[in-house]
């Protein structure tokens, strides 16, 4: 009986051991990779930079090893003058292509000769760091736009390519929808001689602050003329044309982003384009038929003047006859009386 009473006891126990047992046991026990760096992180930005250093170690550990993480513990073992570490860890970052193109680089080769000036070397890894190896350097979406951007500037580039569709759009711009941007493209150069290209990227690149400077920047690495570049994201539409003010291009991308969406991205970009070449003929137009408003002006002063020197002259002939040529006028005789 009293076993019994013994096992009751330990069975109601246990969950209340385990919750202590858990409460003990470090925060970061089952913490992933991606958990350790960002502990990492917030421990650097308060200037604990032992605990960042464990922290940074620890995800490459849990196979968060991109080169973003030995850039961060190569900076924070600087912090602690631990110079041979410092070099090995910002080189190992700087031995990606991907991160060596990056704007951090820059501050990395800085880090990485300051290291060496106070006598650090690669003597290769700390101890408990000696299988690991640098990964592929993880983009964030500018940086994967960025990308993009450079590859629709390739596409588009050719006068046969009217558009270029990133991943992000794959299962929303398909080949059937592709088709409503072509038959506009082609509508617009054959109507108003007006080129249109459009673009589909997964974000705002880097380092545009908005999707507007980066469709003017495409139109103008483009290098074409009496055209308009549409920029599609999955958070933004932007214009941009040498036909139409940039705030009037833009203006009107926002306003068909609003009434027609994302729904369908193909049937927006074509839809901005000709909304913009339309405003851009209307006022093609209005300016045409002012500047021959005013030339009708013109000649019609003009002839008016013309025609008022004419009256005039004719006027003081009227009053003043001329003298028949080779008929002297006679003088009255001098001294002579009837």
């Amino acid at each position: 009986m009293h076993r019994w009473t013994l096992l009751v006891v330990l069975i109601l126990l246990l969950p209340a051991a385990m919750a202590s047992l858990t409460q003990t046991l470090p925060a970061y026990a089952s913490a992933s990779g991606d958990t350790y760096y960002q502990q990492g992180v917030t421990a650097a930005r308060s200037g604990h930079y032992a605990a960042a250093v464990h922290d940074f170690e620890q995800a490459l550990l849990q196979k968060r090893n991109d080169p973003e993480v030995f850039y961060q513990l190569g900076l924070a073992y600087g912090k602690l003058k631990h110079w041979n570490d410092e070099t090995w860890a910002l080189a190992r970052a700087l031995s990606d292509t991907g991160f060596s193109a990056s704007a951090e680089a820059k501050l990395a080769n800085q880090a990485l000769d300051a290291a060496q000036r106070a006598g650090g070397s690669d003597v290769g890894p700390p101890a408990g760091l000696e299988n690991v190896q640098v990964g592929p350097m993880r983009l964030n979406p500018a940086q994967m736009a960025a990308t993009e951007y450079q590859s629709a500037l390739a596409i588009l580039s050719s006068p046969q390519d009217p558009y270029w569709v990133g991943p992000e759009f794959n299962r929303q711009v398909t080949i059937d929808s592709a088709g409503t941007m072509a038959a506009a493209a082609a509508d617009l150069m054959n109507n108003s001689n007006t080129t249109a290209k459009f673009a589909f990227l997964g974000a705002t690149p880097a380092p545009f602050a908005d999707l507007a400077s980066c469709a003017q920047s495409l139109f103008s690495r483009l290098a074409v003329r009496n055209a308009v570049v549409v920029v599609i994201t999955p958070q933004a539409a932007a214009a941009y044309s040498d036909r139409l003010g940039s705030d009037a291009a833009q203006s009107i991308a926002s306003a068909k982003l609003r009434t027609i969406g994302l729904t369908d991205p193909a049937a927006l970009a074509a839809s901005i384009a000709r909304a913009v070449v339309q405003q851009a003929d209307a006022n093609d137009s209005s300016a045409t038929h002012r500047s021959l408003l005013i030339a009708g002006v013109v000649l019609g002063v003009f002839a008016a003047l013309i025609a008022w020197a004419i009256v005039r002259i004719g006027r003081r002939e009227a009053s003043h006859p001329t003298r028949t040529p080779g008929r002297p006028i006679r003088q009255p005789a001098k001294g002579r009386s009837r």
